[in-house]
């Protein structure tokens, strides 16, 4: 697992899996966390800059964030499958310590 930046290689790139938001879904969370026009209401999202209801990117980040602990769960399954509940070690980002 990487722990550093020097262990990450330019053009380097892992598939962390997909995810389509739904429109109920994109209201759900922007009612909750984001509530401008173009994240709650369809119309209003045409009449925007997008022209279209779109994800907001605090819930893009937190998606993608999900599919990076569900890629890096999969790895430790993968690699210590005699302790697969073992909990992640992770830290900061790579590259900081202490």
């Amino acid at each position: 697992m990487i722990g550093y930046f020097e262990d990450i290689f330019v053009g380097e790139q892992t598939n962390l899996g997909s995810h389509t938001f739904t429109a109920d879904e994109i209201i759900r969370f922007a009612e909750k966390y984001d509530p401008q026009p173009f994240h709650l209401d369809a119309e209003k999202a045409r009449q925007s800059h997008f022209g279209k209801l779109v994800a907001s990117g605090w819930h893009t980040c937190a998606m993608w964030n999900k599919l990076l602990v569900n890629t890096l769960q999969q790895a430790v399954q993968t690699s210590h499958p005699q302790n697969p509940d073992e909990p992640l070690k992770l830290g900061p980002s790579p590259g900081f310590t202490n």
